[in-house]
């Protein structure tokens, strides 16, 4: 298995919904963005830039119930991301 970490990039302007970017680690130890995968998928939707309020990236932790901490406290949206 592998770890996927989770950065929270910025924040929708219109519907606060977080913006993210996924990597994992390759078999070299380098660091692949997965979130295309999603998005060729069809199961994640690419941000607007211009309505996306940047912050300094942020990492995503995941409670036991698989929710992620930082988000589930004030937004009920946390689930589509």
């Amino acid at each position: 298995g592998r770890v996927v970490d989770a950065f929270v990039v910025g924040y929708d302007i219109d519907d606060m919904t977080p913006v993210v970017e996924l990597f994992c680690s390759s078999e070299s130890d380098m660091f692949v963005r997965v979130d295309r995968v999603l998005l060729e998928a069809g199961v994640a939707k690419p941000a607007d830039l211009s309505k996306v309020m940047q912050v300094l990236p942020k990492p995503i932790f995941v409670d036991g119930l698989g929710v992620p901490l930082p988000l589930h406290a004030k937004m009920s949206t946390a689930a589509s991301v």
